[in-house]
C-alpha cells in the first residue's frame, strides 16, 4: 500500500461509524448484508452506503452480490498493511 494510499485508509477508519463497520465486517469472515450491518449498528440505509462506499474506496472492503442483496467483507490484508505501516513508524528514531 502506498503511502497516499495508506492516509486514505487511516482517514476511513478515523471516522468513528466506519471504524465499527469495519470491525463489525472483520469479525465476518464471509461477509455481512448491508441491511445487517445497518441493523447491528443502528446505521440508517443512506449513512451506511455512503459510509461503505468510502470504506471501498479506501480498499478496506470489498462486496459482492447474492441475489438481491450485496455482501461486504472486510479487506483483513488491508488491516496487515496498516499494522505493519505503524508498527514501522513506531521504530523510527528521531
Amino acid at each position: 500500500m502506498d503511502s497516499s494510499a495508506m492516509v486514505e485508509a487511516l482517514a476511513a477508519l478515523g471516522q468513528p461509524t466506519r471504524h465499527d463497520i469495519y470491525r463489525l465486517l472483520a469479525r465476518a469472515p464471509e461477509g455481512l448484508p448491508a441491511g445487517e450491518i445497518a441493523r447491528h449498528l443502528n446505521v440508517a440505509a443512506n449513512t451506511l452506503s455512503s459510509h461503505l462506499g468510502i470504506l471501498s474506496r479506501a480498499h478496506l472492503v470489498s462486496s459482492r452480490r447474492a441475489g438481491k442483496q450485496v455482501i461486504y467483507r472486510a479487506d483483513t490484508a488491508a488491516a496487515s498493511s496498516i499494522s505493519t505501516y505503524l508498527n514501522g513508524l513506531a521504530s523510527v528514531t528521531p
